[in-house]
This record gives structure tokens, sequence and C-alpha cells, in this order.
């Protein structure tokens, strides 16, 4: 590993430490242990007890199965982005166990910074690179999850689909089309934002502030050598299959959970608490907030509060174990090859 590759390694862990360790994270804590609380008093525990005693082994194996194929597709997808890094699949698979992990227990999606830090350690790939890979399969996520809930939610409700929702998917479905395109245009007016104000309060020769410019000048020498249009394919299939597997996932551990749902019912209500849990709002565990975003969507699509807030616990429960069996096994294959 290179000095520069050393000092990538450092500013993540540190940036990552202090995003932990902040008010944000703080506030959002007690935010989490508030909706924790609503949610845990509005549901019958013998009921929720009883529902979670009966859940089917099978369908819960079934749906970890599922899950372990949306990391392989995550993978796959990281592969056609970084397909000039010399790096395997089975490293990548690692690397994309690590960060599914890492974001479902960290707060305010600090886990994020575990795939930089991992396609530093094991890829060799610079902090640009990470940046730029998770921006973009970050993008085509906003692309592909409004186009799921678009289609879920006609099939399902027909010609009684809320519009205001439909037209709220579709607006944000084109503003991240848009983003994507002119990305690195959005990277150029923050750099230039950013050179303009550290000028103006005179803290432009201070060594963090040089170190934050000289990051985003090789995060947009990164977008400017990007061709979206070459990759479109290839990151679009492999998008649409991790959040068919996802959204699979959701729907048979609800059935697991003896839940009457259909499966298009089940991708329309679940985006709510994908929607949550992908914006850096959540504390320790994603717990709360992304109940409070699973409760409300399955609310709108017409599953009475108790159930809606059981199987939110029941599904976080089960990908939270999921993940971290996945992120173990991988730990310890590595460790033992790394040893051989």
């Amino acid at each position: 590993m290179t000095m520069n590759e050393r000092i990538d390694n450092t500013a993540i862990i540190e940036e990552r430490k202090k995003r932990i360790l902040s008010l944000r994270t703080a506030v959002f804590f007690i935010i989490s242990i508030a909706l924790m609380i609503i949610l845990l008093n509005r549901i019958d525990f013998s009921e929720t007890y009883k529902t979670f005693k009966n859940a089917s082994i099978t369908l819960l194996l079934l749906a970890c199965g599922s899950y372990l194929m949306s990391g392989y597709f995550k993978a796959l997808r990281f592969s056609v982005l970084l397909h000039d890094i010399k790096i395997s699949m089975w490293q990548l698979f690692i690397i994309t166990s690590y960060h599914n992990f890492f974001n479902m227990v960290l707060p305010a999606r600090t886990g994020e910074l575990t795939l930089i830090y991992y396609l530093n350690k094991i890829g060799n790939a610079d902090m640009s690179k990470g940046l730029h890979s998770l921006i973009i399969v970050r993008l085509f996520d906003f692309i592909i999850v409004p186009v799921f809930f678009i289609v879920s939610l006609v099939i399902y409700f027909g010609k009684d689909s809320s519009m205001v929702l439909i037209a709220a998917a579709i607006a944000f479905f084109i503003l991240t089309c848009l983003a994507l395109f002119n990305i690195k245009w959005i990277i150029f007016t923050v750099k230039t934002i950013f050179t303009t104000i550290t000028n103006r309060i005179k803290i432009h020769d201070r060594p963090v502030v040089k170190k934050i410019h000289s990051l985003i000048n090789r995060v947009l020498d990164e977008f400017i050598d990007f061709n979206t249009a070459r990759y479109i394919p290839g990151l679009t299939l492999t998008s649409i299959l991790i959040w068919f597997h996802l959204y699979l996932f959701f729907f048979i551990v609800i059935r697991a959970l003896g839940i009457d749902v259909n499966f298009f019912q089940s991708v329309a209500g679940a985006t709510g608490g994908v929607i949550t849990n992908v914006i850096p709002v959540n504390s320790f565990g994603s717990f709360g907030t992304l109940e409070a975003g699973w409760t409300g969507g399955f609310m709108i699509v017409g599953m009475t509060e108790q159930h809606a807030i059981t199987t939110g616990f029941g599904s976080h429960i089960v990908t939270l174990c999921a993940s971290a069996i996945i992120s173990c096994v991988c730990f310890i294959f590595r460790k033992i090859s790394i040893k051989e």
C-alpha cells in the first residue's frame, strides 16, 4: 500500500469517527428512541409475539437466499464500474457484504464510507475512485427504486392509484436522471462555491482545506473521464436485479410472518422503509426511523397498523441478522485466504 493510500484510509476512518461522534448523530439517536417508543406503544405485544413465534423458518431461509443474491448483484455492479481495477468478484462480494452490514448498524449513513475504505484496502482503489463509484451506484438506486414503486402502485391499485405519489416518484426519477448525466457539472459547481468561500474567509491555505480541494479535483477528474452512456446497460440491469431480490426478500419475510400480502403491494409499501433508510437520518442500527417509514408505506397500501409495525421490526431484524452472518462468513474466509 502506497503512502497516498494510507493517507486516504486514515482520512476515511477519521471522517467516520467525526460523523459518528457528532451532535447530529446524538439528535438522530434521540429521535430514533422516540420513534421506537411511539411504535412499540401502538402494537399488541402478545399478537406480535405470536406472529414471530409462528414465523416460517423455511421462508425466512428462502428470504435470506434472496438477500444473498442481492449482494452478489451488488458486487457484479461494482465489477462493471471497476473493470479497470484488478479486483476479483469474490473480493467485491466481501467489500459489498461489509458495506451492507455497516450501513445497517452505523448512524447517518456513515457506513457508506466502509465501501471507500475497503475498496482501497482490498482493491487498492484510491479514495476518489471509491467515492465516484459510490455516487454512481446511489444515483442508479435512486433511479430504479421509483420505477419499482410506480409500476407496483399502478398494478396494485390500478385506476385508484394516487396521482400525487406517482407524480412525486416521476419527479424524483427525472431529477436523478438529470443529476446522473450532469454530475460533473454539479461537482464543478460545488468546487467553485467551495473555492470562493474558502478564499473569501481566507482559509484556503489550511491543510484540511487543501486536502478537501484536492479530493474534489480528483473526483471531478473521475467524472470527466466517465462515459455515462457506455455504462448505462450494465448498471441498469444489475440495479434492477439488486432491487428485485431486495423487494423479493421483503415480500418473503412478510409472508414468513404469516401476513397475507401480494408482491406488488409489498413493493409499494416497502419503499417507505427504503426511502427512510437511504436518507442520512438514521441512528445506530437504523431502528425507529426505518420502522416508521415502513409502517407509513404499508399503511398507505392498506395493511393494518399492527401488521405494518410488526413486519417492520421483523424485516429489520432478519436483514440485520442476514447481513451480519454474511459479512462474518466473508471476514473468516478472507482471513483464511490471507494466511494461505
